[in-house]
């Protein structure tokens, strides 16, 4: 039985799924501040305590800047509209398996949202796109520690 539970097992299960790297960008801006940041603390002589705050900040984003170029993280994106894929998650009772189910083969995700409770022993993995160009859905049970599908990935394209 095929598994999305994770954005590797979505990409291999679904051919219109693409791993990418984020963008660098923000990083580089983050360390670029970081550096302008402590270049002004430097400078600064009249106010330790300012010079002292300005060193620590600085210090911090040229350190999550450099972090954040050298790993930058992977987004789902769906290839065939460039849209960047969000992964939801949401606990249900048993009860309210079969509503759930049916929810999820219509790719209504307001309405799961709605049916989450916490600490629930079924949960409901979606992947959606923000213009609902694409919905993957599939319902796990809980088994002692880990989660196992009870059928297979539903896939909703409008």
């Amino acid at each position: 039985m095929n598994n999305i539970l994770n954005r590797y097992d979505l990409a291999n299960y679904y051919g219109e799924v693409e791993l990418r790297n984020k963008l660098r960008t923000t990083p580089i801006i983050i360390l670029l501040l970081g550096v302008a940041l402590l270049v002004v603390a430097i400078l600064i002589k009249d106010n330790e305590n300012l010079s002292t705050a300005l060193l620590t900040i600085g210090f911090v984003c040229a350190g999550v800047g450099i972090v954040k170029i050298i790993r930058p993280g992977i987004q789902i994106t769906h290839s065939a509209t460039g849209e960047t894929i969000a992964r939801h998650e949401y606990t249900v009772e048993q009860e309210e398996q079969s509503k759930a189910e049916e929810l999820l083969r219509n790719g209504n995700h307001e309405a799961l949202k709605a049916l989450s409770k916490p600490n629930s022993p079924l949960m409901v993995v979606t992947y959606s796109t923000p213009s609902k160009a694409l919905f993957i859905g599939q319902m796990f049970h809980y088994v002692p520690y880990e989660y196992q599908p009870l059928g297979e990935p539903i896939v909703v394209k409008k």
